[in-house]
């Protein structure tokens, strides 16, 4: 028993030796990734792709074992492959069944991630690798990677949303092929939306004093003490002017009283 599991992984390796695919993602002019854009809280669709060096032969059906890190996530979606977690990262092995004709270069289809809604970190590359089909023999297929890579506390499930296929794509060849790739995602934060302007307030109706304003007497320097001081008005500056008006009029009685000759009487 021991001797075909070292015999298993000699085997993974020699096949993996022959197996002449390339990762592909799309790439700028300068040959660098572009980032694909993702908002917290939603999903963004990536580009992983594999393309076949080989000009002159077939290459059968391929596995992938794709990862991601951090607040990053693959949503469960494919009935051919197994989902599994280990600590912060998020992983599955998927087998695709198709053959990748010879010079052919192709993308993985409807192929996602997520990002939390609640960014707490800034998340990894999207780690993929390629594998030729017999790389499962003797290891449980997708089922038996998944559960050897991820938390034996959480087993490794397949998904429930069709199938993942390739579908071609002219993808560009790196200067180094490698069957291992990384893709990489650029957060978009939401902007903050701008701030309401509040509404008009209503006009404020000044309250109505309880003593209302009174015209200023005819002379009174046009409504303002003789002294420069201020204004003199309401029901108090009547009240001073009437005051005033008798003062004077009881003096020019006394006034005129003192000027009568006084009679004299004899007795």
């Amino acid at each position: 028993m021991s001797v075909a599991l070292l015999a298993v992984p000699a085997a993974a390796q020699a096949a993996d030796a022959e197996f002449h695919v390339t990762a592909l993602v799309e790439r700028d002019d300068a040959g660098k990734p572009v980032p694909h854009e993702i908002r917290p809280g939603e999903s963004a669709p990536v580009t992983l792709g594999v393309g076949n060096r080989n000009d002159t032969e077939f290459a059968g059906g391929v596995l992938v074992n794709i990862r991601v890190l951090n607040d990053l996530n693959l949503p469960r979606e494919f009935t051919n492959c197994y989902y599994y977690k280990d600590s912060n990262l998020d992983g599955a092995w998927c087998q695709i069944d198709q053959t990748l004709e010879p010079g052919g270069r192709y993308q993985l289809a409807r192929f996602q991630v997520a990002l939390e809604a609640k960014q707490t970190e800034k998340p990894g590359a999207i780690i993929f690798r390629w594998y030729p089909k017999s790389y499962g023999e003797g290891q449980g297929g997708i089922h038996g990677l998944a559960l050897r890579d991820g938390d034996k506390q959480r087993p490794p499930a397949p998904g429930a949303d069709g199938v993942l296929l390739l579908e071609s794509r002219d993808l560009p060849v790196p200067a180094d092929p490698n069957p291992l790739g990384f893709a990489y995602v650029k957060v978009i934060t939401p902007s903050t939306p701008p701030t309401e302007p509040s509404s008009p307030s209503e006009p404020t109706t000044p309250a109505t004093s309880a003593s209302a304003s009174v015209p200023p007497a005819a002379g009174a320097g046009a409504g303002t003490g003789d002294d420069g001081g201020l204004p003199l008005t309401g029901t108090n500056t009547a009240t001073i002017l009437g005051v005033g008006a008798l003062l004077l009029l009881a003096g020019a009685v006394v006034a005129v009283v003192a000027r009568r000759p006084r009679t004299r009487f004899t007795a």
